[in-house]
């Protein structure tokens, strides 16, 4: 995946569309649909795109998105 950073503004996660890229912490995530465990019933709402490890971001918690493109060679 070649990722692309064209400015390092924060928005708040809730402006981040299902599908989308961002970063936070030095971590790039994917937002996802909101899902819940049915191990530990937490809530998660994005995927770390490094490990697959799902997270849960508050809606106003402040995220910098990114422009990603997958290539496929």
């Amino acid at each position: 995946m070649k990722i692309v950073y064209k400015d390092t503004r924060t928005v708040a996660f809730k402006t981040i569309a299902v599908g989308d890229i961002f970063s936070s912490y030095n971590s790039l995530y994917m937002r996802t649909a909101e899902v819940q465990s049915t191990v530990t019933g937490n809530p998660y709402n994005a995927v770390n795109l490094e490990n697959g490890f799902f997270h849960f971001f508050n809606d106003d918690y402040e995220v910098t998105p990114v422009e990603a493109q997958l290539v496929v060679s």
